[in-house]
């Protein structure tokens, strides 16, 4: 990785509360404020029980975790041995003992990495495993970020943004986006290398994509790549779980879901108590809730008679006996939605804690019921961190104004609200001060006029009259200013909402690419201490200077 110091010569980190700002939903915020009607929902979310909840489980036990240190160690094979720092050695090795546990996040697969909030779950999962070892120095924590490579949505994950022009990749295939071969991105590569700045770090992050592409032959591989040259030497292991062996320890869910139908009435338990606290859930069940993943697509399965089974949208259909069947002998060939990904994440790894997007966590809310069902621990959950990076001249906009960098988490009306406010404050203060000079002098002129004695001479007359024009003239002034500071608080309007805005989230609409130098600022930074994420109601706003 490029030391970027003399690039960036200089950040000023600071931390702000972002709870009563509107950045957070209403169910986030309840959360993060310990709101009893969001934890009634959760299962137990103490770490030293939840740690002997996992050590006493069968789903974890020895011989399953030599496995799936297999399954990394195999994952990593692709990469050189000079590239995988002893790190990344040491934390697959530790999955073997039994007081040993996962600290999980995850998250799309996009070209480029996608966008900087990627980044930020990433660092906040290995912050939460290195806080874990500080506090139970007798067990280890090993960070874990859970590709999510079977998902089809490749509209989504196709487009970066540089420069305010869009690169997009073609469709080079179906189903699953983690199994398309990642070639045909390698001319979107020369395209952005030809418009992107040509600084060290820019130009080593685009030869780290260049050789992913051209080297790996899935995307999923590709991307792991990438990652694991940004934040490998954090100890952060990478994993596919599009993988035959992790499938095979999971058929049991696959099983449950297809044949059963028994894991879409758990989750509507868990949905029945939400709406009993108020709560709309965010994703509703299915009878089955499994895809069928082929090299024509990914293809949700639908049980459509007692014996029958068929891939929507697919040419496959099955009956119940050959649908089992494929269970046992390709069980990679099964892939879990949305809600159940998270029982085969938490049926595969050791996982105590999991670090979720806002949007994840709620429907997190509706599983409950159906990890105690099939016997696995839920993890403490714990909300992601955001940042911001913003250029000097923004914050000095503020300064100029009052204003600290806390102002930019306030939503697009209190910002403004914020600005009027201080605005009219200022008025008010510079009018009261013109308007006690004039009375000052009236009572002067009042007193002069009954004292025969006490008669000004024409040098103070003069002196009186050219102040009293002065204050009229600077009383204008002061108007002009105002007039002109309409449109200056407008340029700071204008600057803000390219961090934050009722419409725009700079972590979730910019991409990596547009802030790669900050990003291995910000790696290499939190690497070394030189700040760390705190709770998730605190945002971090780093000022390049």
């Amino acid at each position: 990785m490029p030391n970027v110091s003399e690039q960036n010569p200089s950040y000023q980190f600071e931390q702000f509360n972002a709870l009563n700002k509107n950045y957070f939903s209403e169910l986030v915020n309840l959360f993060l404020e310990g709101d009893d009607k969001i934890n009634d929902l959760l299962p137990e979310q103490d770490i030293s029980k939840l740690m002997d909840m996992v050590s006493r489980n069968p789903h974890y036990s020895v011989s399953w975790r030599i496995s799936l240190a297999d399954v990394f160690t195999r994952q990593y094979s692709g990469i050189t041995d000079d590239e995988i720092p002893e790190i990344i050695r040491k934390n697959i090795n530790l999955l073997k003992n039994q007081n040993s546990y996962t600290v999980t996040t995850g998250q799309q697969i996009h070209i480029f990495l996608g966008p900087l909030f990627m980044v930020y779950k990433a660092l906040c999962c290995i912050e939460e495993a290195r806080n874990l070892k500080n506090k139970y120095p007798h067990a280890d924590f090993i960070p874990v970020f859970w590709l999510a490579t079977e998902d089809h949505d490749f509209e989504e994950i196709r487009t970066v943004g540089l420069y305010n022009e869009m690169y997009t990749w073609d469709r080079p295939g179906y189903g699953a986006v983690g199994r398309l071969s990642p070639e045909s991105l390698l001319p979107m590569v020369d395209d952005i290398e030809n418009r992107i700045d040509k600084t060290e770090t820019n130009l080593w992050f685009l030869n780290i994509c260049r050789y992913a592409y051209s080297h790996f032959k899935t995307f999923a591989k590709a991307t792991q790549y990438i990652l694991h040259k940004l934040l490998g030497d954090t100890g952060l292991l990478i994993l596919d779980p599009d993988d035959a062996t992790l499938k095979n320890q999971a058929k049991s869910i696959f099983k449950e879901d297809i044949l059963s139908n028994t894991l879409s009435p758990e989750i509507d338990n868990s949905i029945l108590k939400m709406k009993a606290a108020g709560i709309k859930p965010p994703i509703n069940t299915r009878p089955v809730n499994t895809f069928y993943l082929s090299p024509e697509g990914r293809f949700r399965i639908e049980q459509t008679s007692v014996e029958k089974y068929e891939a929507v949208g697919g040419s496959l259909s099955f009956s119940k006996d050959e649908i089992n069947k494929a269970i046992d002998d390709e069980p990679e060939n099964f892939s879990p939605n949305a809600l159940t990904r998270p029982l085969y994440q938490q049926f595969i790894l050791p996982n105590i804690i999991y670090v979720a997007g806002g949007s994840e966590f709620q429907y997190w809310l509706e599983l409950p019921e159906m990890m105690h069902y099939m016997n696995v621990v839920y993890p403490k959950l714990v909300i992601r961190k955001s940042a911001f990076i913003i250029g000097k001249n923004l914050s000095n906009q503020l300064n100029k104004v009052g204003l600290t960098n806390e102002a930019l988490l306030f939503g697009d009306s209190e910002f403004s609200q914020l600005l009027t406010l201080i605005s009219s404050e200022l008025n008010s203060e510079f009018e009261e001060i013109i308007k006690t000079i004039n009375n000052d002098l009236l009572k002067l002129d009042n007193f002069l006029a009954g004292n025969n004695q006490l008669q000004p001479s024409k040098t103070f007359r003069k002196s009186k009259d050219t102040l009293l024009s002065e204050l009229e003239k600077l009383s204008q002034d002061w108007v002009n200013i105002q007039v002109n500071s309409s449109a200056k608080s407008q340029k700071i309007v204008n600057l803000k909402q390219k961090i934050l805005s009722n419409n725009y989230n700079q972590e979730r609409n910019e991409s990596i690419l547009n802030y790669i130098a900050d990003v291995v600022f910000l790696i290499t930074s939190s690497r070394s201490g030189s700040f760390q994420f705190l709770d998730a109601s605190t945002i971090l706003v780093a000022t390049r200077h």
